[in-house]
């Protein structure tokens, strides 16, 4: 007895929108509490974070149009 999976797993256009916009507002709102408490690292660290999250914005709202 064997069991075949022929579903591919992706991610869809939706759900890669819904991560980028929330890591966009997270990385935006730590980086701010960063910067605000002083410590200017972190803060500059998570700021480049933020061209991951608008990669993923992109790629998403992209993958609703196909």
């Amino acid at each position: 007895m064997t069991a075949s999976v022929t579903e591919n797993p992706t991610i869809s256009g939706s759900s890669l929108l819904t991560i980028g916009w929330l890591l966009l507002v997270l990385t935006l709102a730590i980086s701010a509490w960063a910067f605000l408490s002083g410590d200017w690292v972190a803060g500059i660290a998570l700021t480049l974070y933020l061209p991951v999250a608008g990669l993923l914005v992109m790629i998403g709202r992209k993958g609703d149009r196909v």
